[in-house]
């Protein structure tokens, strides 16, 4: 069977296919770079069936992460990249509700977990980064047992902030969420990179 081929050349246009690709239930695909890509967002993690592959083709072209964004980013699923530099990618550990540790900036360039398989072929790496977030500030109540310390940050997610007088304590960062910022009372966490990776709500 002949792969789908997923014609990009905008980092919008390269969402939409991640989009498409992690919707599938079985095929072959191929996301094809017809330009240089210069992020202004992180990309969505690409999380495949069991059932699909995807090759990355880049043409020959570059992801660049404008020294703000994370490269690729592999959940799950078997995924091969080639052909494609990616470079000036940054990815930043969440920062930590009041008190609670900044969570790992992890991948740079390019994030595998534990699911994804991935295979490079002619991929160059240039510039990339990974920093850690910041912890947060010290936060002294007068009675620790009802003025919660905040979550630790997650790998992008922010760690929420402790209840004042709540009894309430700051849920942790999404573990895969650029966005994703823990639940403090009456704050529900944010989409991140993966549906449901929202950070969790306060305890």
């Amino acid at each position: 069977m002949s792969a789908t081929i997923l014609a990009v050349g905008t980092a919008a246009e390269l969402n939409d296919a991640i989009a498409t690709v992690n919707a599938a239930a079985t095929g072959a695909f191929t996301i094809r770079f017809t330009a240089n890509i210069t992020e202004s967002a992180d990309l969505r993690a690409l999380s495949l069936a069991s059932g699909v592959t995807v090759t990355i083709d880049g043409e020959d072209h570059a992801l660049d992460g404008a020294n703000t964004y994370r490269g690729l980013f592999v959940y799950a699923g078997a995924v091969t990249i080639e052909d494609l530099t990616i470079r000036n990618a940054r990815a930043k550990g969440g920062d930590g509700g009041n008190s609670g540790g900044g969570g790992g900036g992890l991948g740079g360039g390019l994030f595998v977990a534990a699911a994804g398989n991935v295979t490079l072929d002619d991929v160059a790496f240039s510039g990339n980064s990974a920093v850690g977030g910041a912890g947060g500030a010290g936060y002294y109540g007068s009675n620790l047992a009802v003025e919660g310390l905040g979550g630790g940050g997650g790998l992008g997610g922010n760690g929420g902030n402790g209840g004042v007088n709540s009894g309430l304590i700051g849920g942790g960062g999404g573990g895969l969420g650029t966005g994703a910022v823990g639940g403090g009372p009456g704050a529900g966490p944010e989409a991140g990179l993966l549906p449901g990776a929202g950070g969790g709500a306060a305890a």
